[in-house]
């Protein structure tokens, strides 16, 4: 019995650290495109100094080149939207994120004729380019000096 219980909780736990690996991936990925998005406009601009401000809400509604969510996630949402008709989301963005994603989700799902692989084509949509990067314009100024200070952390090590 113990066999049984400490293979499951190692599975458990492996599956647990993988999941939120992949979500700190996801959230630095993020930021990395962010910064490299904001750092774009900074030498497309034509100011010597331009408004730091206004980059950074420009850079937070152009395209970003995929969803920065794990399938799981998605495929949860996505459940709790089937049965409910709704999302338990904190802000408007992250919602409009969810039903952009779910818009393509079931278009895809028709154009397989409703395939079992419900996480592969999940994975599909995610990697596909999001129409924005979903951060509010303030929130985008805070989440570009984040991503700086971890960026120079890394080149520390």
């Amino acid at each position: 019995m113990s066999f049984i219980f400490s293979t499951f909780a190692s599975n458990f736990i492996t599956n647990y650290r993988s999941v939120k690996s992949e979500r700190i991936y996801n959230h630095h990925l993020r930021q990395l495109h962010f910064i490299e998005e904001v750092n774009k406009l900074w030498k497309k601009s034509s100011s010597k100094h331009p408004n730091f401000k206004k980059l950074c809400a420009v850079a937070s509604s152009s395209t970003a080149p995929r969803f920065y969510i794990t399938p799981r996630q998605a495929l949860e949402k996505y459940a709790q939207y089937q049965r409910t008709g709704s999302i338990d989301v904190a802000s408007t963005l992250t919602e409009q994120m969810y039903l952009c994603i779910f818009e393509r989700y079931e278009a895809a799902l028709a154009a397989r004729n409703g395939s079992d692989f419900k996480y592969s084509i999940m994975q599909d949509v995610l990697d596909e380019p999001a129409p924005s990067f979903y951060i509010s314009p303030t929130a985008a100024v805070v989440f570009y000096y984040r991503a700086m200070a971890y960026k120079r952390s890394l080149a520390r090590k």
